[in-house]
């Protein structure tokens, strides 16, 4: 648990410095770069995340834009650790101008999603909007606990 509470900081460090780049990039004169569903900024996000995330957790890697690192060390307990991540879900709205892209990242152990960071860079402002929780951590919301209660009848799918 408290490798996941580390990662959970290293992903949400990664996830606000690539948000900074994605919000510097948005508010660029003329517009972000790029056009139809393709952003120059997306594969810089990428590679700054990809950068901190296996700096700090050095596990196998699945990004949108810079495709895959295979780190299989099955004598370290870590082979069945993926970082998945989209540098930024929504890049057709956000080269429109629009707010509410974010950075999406994710842990997954053997396929099941242990920790999600989901930060919108540039909504409902500049100051943006996070979202964050690991296996044996608080759910947060910039950064505040959020509590979560179940009781009432669970999650309506």
């Amino acid at each position: 648990m408290a490798e996941l509470a580390a990662a959970l900081d290293v992903a949400i460090a990664a996830a606000r410095e690539a948000g900074a780049m994605l919000r510097a990039d948005f508010h660029l004169p003329g517009g972000p770069r790029g056009s139809g569903s393709h952003a120059e900024a997306d594969a810089e996000a990428e590679a700054i995340i990809k950068q901190l995330l296996l700096e700090a957790f050095p596990w196998c890697y699945r990004g949108e834009e810079l495709g895959y690192v295979n780190n299989f060390r099955a004598k370290d307990g870590h082979a069945n650790m993926l970082w998945l991540v989209d540098p930024n879900d929504g890049t057709s709205a956000y080269l429109k101008g629009h707010r509410g892209s974010s950075v999406s990242i994710a842990a997954l152990r053997e396929g099941v999603p242990v920790l999600g960071v989901v930060h919108a860079f540039g909504y409902p402002d500049d100051d943006g909007d996070l979202i964050a929780w690991a296996e044996g951590c608080p759910l947060t919301r910039n950064g505040r606990e959020l509590s979560v209660s179940l009781a009432a009848g669970g999650l309506l799918i």
